[in-house]
């Protein structure tokens, strides 16, 4: 046993020694993981493939989609509103949106029709108008101004794919254009109520509220190119909670009151009064053609023009609308 000491000993003396002299005793920091690269996610419908992961620690910028061919917008609407000028300054950001504006009512004098090296319209729009664009934007607009043979030809467009379509209809002209024929072939929406009392000599009228109603997004919403305001679910999410809450909320005291949204068609995003959840954004699914329809942002609270925060995240979202109906996203 004495043998087996004198042998074993020295060799484990010298084997400690070597351990520690290779450093196996230190103490090692494990190396850091590479972050890994944003990768997309698995998109189920256009565009979604440019949302990004993973989420960011702190809020990302409003992504304001870059159009690299210019595209043109023709716009109808019964008369100006803050709202429509709204996007025409917000556009600003985007030099490539050209358009043209026609009002059914007569418009100020030295009002703005056209974006630079536009020439304004010569009176009301015809096919040919039409045919010269990739977007058309109908901004309370009565479709009755315009015969049965325009709308046909808007619709044969969109479903062909060669024309994106932005309704933003107010609490006259939400009903009128959901009914006309042609339009409701190629609308996200099925079916809005009339702007009348729901019981007879009643006060509650659909989508009409005593006091301003915030809108809310969905989880479509969060990733539809058309909403989504930054390029992460979770992010979106927390966008629309700060731009919805606070004195400066987006919020709206009317809503197109849709009843059924067609087949196939995503809401985006809602206004809820009482028990009722109403639809507000609403797109289609681009399966025959791409049309977007947005209640309550024409008769968005004033409070939101104040904000730069919510404006900034407005600017993003209505330069997107515009690159998603033209198929740039």
């Amino acid at each position: 046993m004495k043998r087996v000491l004198l042998v074993v000993g020295p060799f484990l003396v010298t084997l400690a020694a070597a351990l520690y002299f290779f450093g196996v005793f230190e103490r090692h920091e494990p190396e850091a993981t590479p972050t890994p690269a944003p990768a997309p996610v698995d998109p189920s419908l256009p565009g979604e493939a440019a949302l990004l992961a993973p989420e960011p620690t702190g809020e990302p910028d409003p992504d304001v989609p870059a159009i690299a061919a210019p595209v043109k917008v023709l716009v109808l609407a019964e008369g100006t509103r803050s709202f429509t000028t709204w996007c025409f300054q917000l556009w600003r950001v985007a030099p490539r949106i050209e358009w043209q504006v026609w009002y059914a009512a007569p418009a100020p004098e030295g009002l703005q029709l056209s974006s630079p090296g536009q020439p304004p319209l010569s009176g009301a729009p015809t096919t040919t108008d039409v045919d010269g664009a990739q977007i058309l934007f109908l901004a309370a607009i009565d479709p009755s101004r315009l015969p049965a043979a325009f709308w046909a030809h808007v619709a044969e467009r969109v479903t062909s794919g060669r024309l994106g379509l932005l309704v933003v209809p107010d609490h006259l002209t939400g009903r009128p254009l959901a009914d006309e024929p042609s339009l409701r072939s190629v609308l996200p929406v099925a079916s809005v109520l009339p702007l009348a009392p729901l019981e007879k000599g009643g006060r509650l009228i659909p989508g009409v509220f005593d006091t301003p109603r915030a809108f809310e997004v969905t989880a479509d919403g969060t990733k539809h190119p058309a909403t989504r305001i930054v390029p992460f679910e979770g992010g979106s999410a927390k966008v629309w909670g700060k731009l919805t809450r606070g004195r400066d909320g987006w919020s709206t005291k009317f809503v197109s009151p849709v009843e059924r949204v067609a087949p196939g068609a995503r809401t985006l995003v809602e206004v809820v009064g009482g028990d009722l959840r109403w639809p507000a954004v609403v797109a289609t699914s681009g399966d025959r053609g791409r049309a977007l329809w947005v209640g309550g942002l024409l008769d968005i609270d004033w409070s939101a023009y104040r904000s730069d925060y919510g404006t900034d995240r407005m600017r993003a979202m209505m330069v997107s609308w515009v690159a998603w109906l033209a198929q740039a996203l």
